[in-house]
C-alpha cells in the first residue's frame, strides 16, 4: 500500500529486538507481530512511548487481525447499515457523526466553528438521547464486521470503524472514535492512542487490495504449517475477493 493514503506494514517481534529478552519469553511466539495501520500518513496503531515498552505500535497474535480482515472484507466491501435509528440511520455508522463532534466543541469560537461546519445545524437538531439499536443481537454482528477493536482481545486497539460510505460507492470510510481510549497492560502500564479522532475516505479499490494482500501474504506464509487453520482464513477472505468494486 501507499502510507500516504492507505497501507498495512507488519514483521514478527523478534524483528525489532535488538538483543533477547529472556524475562519475556512470550515474544517467541510464532504469530507475536507487530502491525502498523497506515491512513492518510498517520498510523492508527500508534501508542504514546511508554518507558518500558519495547514496541509503540500494535503487538500481539497477528491472527486475531487475519480473522478479522479475512471474515469482515466481504461486510466491508458493500453497503452494510448500522442496524440504527435515529442520526445512525443516515450514517453507515456513529463515529463520523461522533467524530465531527469533538473536533467541533474542541474549537474555542463557537460562531467561527458554524461558519466552518455549515452541515453541524443540519444533524444537530436530531435528538441524540433517541439513538438506539434497532436489534442488539444485529448490532453485535455489525461490529464484529466493522469495528477493528472487537478483534483485540488482550491486545491494544483503537476505536475503529471501517465501512463502506454510505453516499459514495468507491470510498471506504475509516472513523478513528479513540479519544480518551486508555488501556491498562498487566504491568499497570497505561497506553493511549497518539491518532484519536479523524475521519477519512479511502478509495476503495486500494482498500481491497491492501486488505487482500496483507491476508493472503501471511496465509501464504504459514500454510504449510497450519493448512486447516490458514485455509479457513482463504475461504472466508475469497467471498471479499469476488466483490467486485
Amino acid at each position: 500500500g501507499d502510507k500516504s493514503e492507505f497501507a498495512i506494514e507488519y514483521g514478527h517481534i523478534i524483528e525489532l529486538l535488538a538483543e533477547p529478552y529472556p524475562d519475556h519469553p512470550e515474544i517467541n511466539d510464532e504469530f507475536d507481530y507487530w502491525v502498523s495501520f497506515w491512513v492518510k500518513g498517520k498510523n492508527l496503531f500508534l501508542k504514546h512511548p511508554v518507558k518500558g515498552c519495547m514496541v509503540d505500535t500494535y503487538v500481539y497474535d497477528i491472527n486475531l487481525l487475519i480473522e478479522f480482515f479475512s471474515q469482515g472484507l466481504s461486510y466491508q466491501l458493500k453497503f452494510d447499515p448500522v442496524p440504527a435509528k435515529g442520526i445512525r440511520a443516515r450514517n453507515h455508522n456513529d463515529a463520523n457523526i461522533l467524530a465531527r463532534l469533538a473536533a467541533f466543541l474542541e474549537k474555542e469560537d463557537f460562531a467561527e466553528a458554524l461558519e466552518e461546519d455549515n452541515d453541524y445545524l443540519d444533524w444537530i437538531d436530531f435528538n441524540l438521547y433517541k439513538i438506539e439499536p434497532d436489534d442488539e443481537d444485529e448490532l453485535i454482528v455489525w461490529e464484529y464486521h466493522h469495528r477493528l477493536r472487537t478483534a483485540r482481545q488482550a491486545s491494544f486497539l483503537p476505536n475503529v470503524t471501517l465501512a463502506r460510505h454510505y453516499t459514495d460507492p468507491k470510498k471506504i470510510e475509516i472513523c478513528n472514535q479513540s479519544n480518551g481510549l486508555i488501556y491498562t497492560s498487566q504491568s499497570y502500564k497505561k497506553f493511549s492512542f497518539v491518532h484519536t479522532t479523524s475521519v477519512d475516505l479511502i478509495d476503495i479499490k486500494l482498500y481491497k487490495e491492501v486488505i487482500v494482500d496483507f491476508c493472503l501474504d501471511f496465509i501464504n506464509h504459514h500454510k504449510e504449517k497450519h493448512p486447516k487453520r490458514m485455509g479457513e482464513y482463504l475461504e472466508k477472505l475469497k467471498i471479499g475477493m469476488t466483490i467486485e468494486v
